[in-house]
């Protein structure tokens, strides 16, 4: 769901669980191919290929590190990753990717690894980003050689392909000698040139406390965790909790972004694969209700419930005189099911709580 755009011909999708039958099939298609260079990293399954796909929503969780599937023109065609290396031998950022054989040729990679740079310096707080490459992977050196990355040197036996020692060059560029781009690549969930929805991360506490702070008095109102005393330190805490959320596969929360301003949050309270079924919430800066923002956000986490996670039920919640989160609901189609008497607490006040339901069956006859 959540990407970042290359160029009209390629994409890099953020690695979730259900990527692990395209990403298997792609690897063991290209098994042959890929050997010299990934060796013993291609001794996978497509059970193994799915835990590594988990593991990579780990990874972003506590570090921000992306692992990507590769698309071009639609096709899968390989995987790439920036992972933070702070505090490591080499520090910085590492840039590491494969593709598929029919794909090469086409400059993909090159496109992708500057895209990933120019990520890298835009929004993490690295001086250096470094490729890994072998020392006889001349696809590879030809990518850094076409970007102008620096050959530092050559780590000697650095590792090992199946019985096989292997050298491998380090290119690396600094922020400083590298041009960012006017428009940094982001990653998020396009709805269209304006509006989009972003998996909140660490960097962006003070613009989400914000918001908050802005609209303190229209979120508490139906809201219980803004308080009068909710400060920065209270973002900081939700951000943690919900990039734990995320890398244990239990859901994710969005911050939703117009004009590339941080205007609200959208989430999935709970991801529960046994029973098939999650809750949604949501809440809007006030300037922008009442422009269908919500409803169309609401309307692409369900379309990911049902047809990506292929759960069997979504709910929305509200207080009973939220009317315009009953709306949201309503218009996508839920059922009122009944209220729940003195369902939430308030601020000191007990509250009847709206219960909406929506299934699979219904949204695929929608």
């Amino acid at each position: 769901m959540f990407t970042i755009t290359v160029d009209e011909d390629i994409t890099l999708h953020l690695l979730q669980e259900h990527h692990y039958h395209d990403l298997f099939a792609l690897i063991d298609k290209n098994r042959a191919y890929l050997e010299p260079t990934m060796g013993r990293d291609l001794d996978t399954t497509s059970e193994i290929t799915r835990e590594s796909c988990l593991l990579a929503k780990k990874r972003f969780a506590e570090k921000g590190s992306i692992f990507a599937l590769i698309t071009y023109k639609g096709q899968s065609a390989g995987m790439i990753s920036l992972q933070d290396r702070t505090g490591q031998s080499l520090g910085g950022a590492e840039i590491g990717y494969w593709l598929g054989e029919e794909f090469t040729g086409n400059g993909i990679i090159t496109r992708a690894t500057k895209t990933l740079t120019d990520y890298a310096f835009s929004h993490w707080d690295v001086q250096r980003v470094f490729l890994g490459i072998a020392t006889d992977n001349q696809p590879s050196i030809a990518v850094a050689e076409r970007l102008n990355f620096t050959l530092e040197g050559t780590l000697r036996q650095n590792d090992k392909t199946d019985d096989k020692w292997i050298d491998r060059h380090i290119y690396s560029v600094i922020k400083d000698e590298w041009q960012l781009p006017q428009n940094p690549p982001i990653l998020r969930y396009q709805l269209d040139d304006k509006l989009d929805m972003r998996l909140i991360e660490k960097r962006h506490a003070q613009e989400l406390f914000d918001v908050c702070d802005n609209n303190r008095e229209h979120i508490k109102e139906f809201l219980p965790w803004l308080t009068d005393s909710y400060n920065l330190n209270d973002s900081h805490q939700f951000i943690e909790a919900s990039l734990t959320q995320y890398g244990n596969n239990d859901g994710w929360q969005a911050s939703i972004w117009h004009d590339n301003q941080l205007i609200g949050m959208i989430g999935y309270l709970f991801w529960d694969f046994h029973s098939q079924q999650t809750e949604i919430g949501y809440w809007l800066a006030k300037s922008v209700t009442g422009q269908g923002i919500m409803t169309r956000c609401a309307r692409e986490l369900t379309r990911y419930a049902f047809e990506t996670l292929h759960l069997n039920r979504t709910v929305i919640r509200c207080a009973d005189e939220n009317t315009k989160s009953a709306g949201v609901a309503e218009r996508l189609g839920y059922t009122l099911e009944g209220k729940i008497r003195h369902g939430g607490n308030l601020h000191g006040k007990f509250v009847d709580l709206r219960v909406y339901s929506l299934l699979a069956e219904e949204w695929h006859t929608q």
